[in-house]
């Protein structure tokens, strides 16, 4: 109940507007028809729901990989991509797209940026 006397928003609906936001990258008001669930309702839920997810499964997934975990995982990827040595840096470019067409002009530009640009990315291993 809440200071009204009405019922509240149940645990699952609170979930449910979580992983809503955090599956599909949308904004805290998009609950708001869906759910009828106020912005911060929404937001508070997403943030109770990452920490207590950091909190149990932190010390085993959300962490930094040991040596061990590295060797299997270059295994891995070896077997399946051929490629050795893939674990590095990952760096991303904003270049601008001069010669864009004007039916792609919309999807290719961010609110930053003056036009389209196209995003270039490269992966570094550790012997570059």
């Amino acid at each position: 109940m809440d200071v009204r006397g009405y019922p509240g928003f149940t645990s699952i609906q609170k979930v449910t507007s979580a992983l809503r936001i955090l599956a599909y990258g949308n904004t805290y008001n998009i609950n708001d028809e869906y759910l009828k669930m106020g912005k911060k309702t929404t937001r508070d839920s997403v943030e109770h729901f990452s920490f207590d997810i950091c909190k149990l499964y932190g010390k085993r997934y959300l962490r930094n990989p040991t040596w061990n975990d590295l060797q299997q995982i270059y295994k891995v990827h070896l077997e399946k991509h051929g490629i050795p040595g893939m674990i590095g840096s990952l760096d991303c470019r904003q270049w601008r797209w001069y010669n864009c067409p004007t039916a792609s002009r919309g999807q290719h530009t961010r609110g930053d940026q003056k036009g389209p640009t196209l995003v270039l990315q490269a992966v570094t291993s550790y012997d570059l």
